[in-house]
């Protein structure tokens, strides 16, 4: 039983709850009642009907009881279990040793490989019926597999053609006790225990105040949920004109609202520890070397990647990559200590040199280059009417503290924050397994990033792909100026890139498309050789397309966006492995905001 209790006080702390006083295990997690509508009430009742559910452990019972509980409490739905199975069973939870094989061939996950505390969640078609398998390697993943089941039942998700396969973060020497025996815990025993539970340790890098408006949004995300993190660093980084000071002003409004936050979440950090964490980076693009001169980021970077503790550093980078790839170039050690989540899409455009001496020269970085997975926190065309990008500020967010009267500034209050997938990632699910379920995506290793080189023009025949590298190399006079100078620039779509003088005669640009297009682009320089030079190319999903001679190899924790037609959003790839949660992540950050008064 002590096992028991301390897997439920685990899964409480993971959430990052806090209470005043002595409450359940249950609704310490769960935290509220869910309400659901006629159609989802009826899916998840027809789910309850019939379960087989084989127990003969004091865990599995524990599994039971819990399972029985959440729909009781959140639905007055009673769950009728048995220990045989036959055609009417709707949810089947077993361990993989007594389920029968013919149920696990049908599992697309192999159960086992998710570790000894994971699971899988999968519904499959059994004889013709639809039936939800929660299946594991032991009976503590069953019981982690179960807690899913019912986050899932509690956000209203819809458990038709749901595919989780998942191992939990939490480790469980965490905990030795539970405070009570009639299944309660006191809030001393969560408060000491804090200590034990390292939170994830977070750099954010991000080019607020820059070209997109969106980082204010992240911003003021970041510091609602700032108690879930041990924020280590907060960077200004191009591209645009954002300074720290952007970071600085929302941590003023943030010192506004910390009153009513911290009646809630009382770990939340100082105003004053935040600004100490506020580094100027990069203040323009990286030429075509990729790296200039250390910067106040960049050197905080390496500072902290440095640190003697507990776990990764996650940089979570929302812009450029010039002041990590400076840390790189000045630091190279610290490749083994850092993990990256990059918004990369719009920013590998703006950042292509940085990029490319990255992937040239650190081909074995832990990165998650999400191109186009972030774009379903915000494409919502199978959003709720409340939850809608124009429709959530008002429903949850309008006049609420300072942070809620400012949010209106930031695209008229329109929900977009491309950014905040990166932080959502770390928060929710296990952010050392990329390809597992979560509220930042899902994605896929690559073992290759494309990288397409032309002697001269292209045309329309030359097909690349989207979020690659394109570099085109013109043949002009041997002059005696210095290597990465500026000498020329490209225009396309309207917007300016500058083109450097490589040596003995040789000149390049670089460009990255930000999505599937047919581009067209035309030269401008002092130098005839290299002025009027016109041409175009056309870019495909999926990324990162054929092979190339000239593609960069990388290393096996390079991940991107997943490749399944299915998971497309439009043209976006991998976005759906997002917008799947985005009921989730948004009704969670709505009840944050209810902690702030109007």
């Amino acid at each position: 039983m002590i096992l028991i209790r301390t897997l439920l006080v685990l899964f409480t702390f993971s959430l990052g709850m806090a209470y005043s006083h002595t409450t359940h295990g249950y609704d310490l997690w769960m935290g509220y009642t869910i309400k659901t509508d006629a159609e989802i009430l009826s899916n998840y009742s027809a789910l309850a009907k019939s379960v087989y559910f084989p127990q003969n452990s004091e865990v599995l019972k524990a599994a039971q009881q819990e399972l029985e509980k959440g729909f009781k409490d959140m639905l007055n739905i009673p769950v009728n279990f048995n220990k045989t199975l036959d055609p009417t069973n709707s949810l089947i939870v077993s361990k993989k040793d007594v389920l029968d094989p013919n149920i696990l061939s049908l599992l697309s996950e192999k159960v086992g490989q998710q570790g000894n505390e994971g699971f899988v969640i999968e519904s499959i078609r059994l004889k013709g019926k639809k039936v939800l398998v929660v299946a594991a390697n032991t009976d503590v993943g069953i019981l982690y597999g179960v807690f899913r089941l019912l986050r899932l039942l509690q956000t209203q998700e819809n458990l038709n053609d749901i595919k989780i396969s998942d191992s939990p973060k939490i480790s469980l020497g965490m905990l030795n006790h539970w405070d009570n025996l009639d299944r309660t815990v006191a809030l001393a025993q969560c408060q000491s225990s804090e200590n034990q539970i390292p939170k994830p340790r977070i750099l954010i890098s991000s080019d607020i105040g820059g070209t997109d408006p969106d980082d204010f949004q992240s911003i003021i995300h970041l510091l609602m949920y700032a108690d879930l993190f041990q924020i280590e660093g907060l960077v200004s980084s191009p591209y645009g004109e954002g300074r720290k000071k952007d970071i600085l002003d929302m941590i003023d409004l943030y010192e506004r609202d910390l009153p009513d936050l911290k009646r809630h979440a009382p770990t939340l950090p100082r105003p004053d520890s935040l600004r100490n964490l506020c580094k100027q980076g990069a203040l323009a693009a990286a030429t075509y070397k990729g790296y200039d001169q250390a910067t106040e980021g960049s050197d905080w970077i390496i500072k902290c990647a440095k640190k003697d503790a507990d776990g990764p550093l996650w940089v979570l980078v929302w812009g450029g990559l010039e002041d990590l790839a400076q840390a790189l170039h000045d630091a190279p050690e610290i490749e083994k200590n850092i993990k990256i989540y990059w918004i990369g899409g719009p920013n590998k455009k703006w950042s292509i040199n940085a990029y490319a001496y990255i992937a040239k020269n650190h081909p074995n970085l832990w990165i998650i280059e999400a191109n186009a997975t972030y774009r379903g926190w915000f494409m919502d065309s199978e959003s709720s009417k409340e939850l809608k990008g124009d429709n959530y500020y008002d429903n949850f967010i309008q006049g609420r503290g300072a942070m809620g009267k400012n949010f209106k500034n930031h695209y008229k209050g329109e929900i977009k924050m491309g950014d905040t997938p990166s932080l959502a990632y770390v928060m929710n699910g296990d952010p050392n397994n990329p390809l597992g379920e979560s509220w930042g995506g899902s994605f896929i290793p690559i073992d290759r990033s494309s990288r397409t080189i032309f002697t001269g023009n292209s045309s329309t025949m030359d097909t690349v792909a989207a979020y690659g590298e394109l570099e085109w190399r013109f043949t002009g006079p041997d002059l005696d100026i210095p290597r990465d100078s500026t000498c020329f620039t490209m225009e396309i779509s309207s917007q300016i890139w500058p083109g450097y003088y490589l040596g003995d005669g040789t000149y390049a640009v670089r460009y990255s498309s930000k999505k599937p297009e047919t581009g067209s682009y035309v030269t401008k320089s002092a130098i005839p050789e290299l002025d009027a030079q016109k041409g175009q190319y056309v870019s495909i999903t999926p990324w990162p397309g054929k092979t190339n001679s000239t593609d960069y190899p990388v290393g096996p924790h390079w991940y991107s966006d997943k490749l399944e037609p299915e998971l497309f959003l439009g043209d976006q790839q991998g976005a759906k492995t997002v917008s799947k949660h985005r009921k989730a992540f948004l009704r969670d950050w709505a009840k944050r905001w209810q902690w702030l008064n109007k």
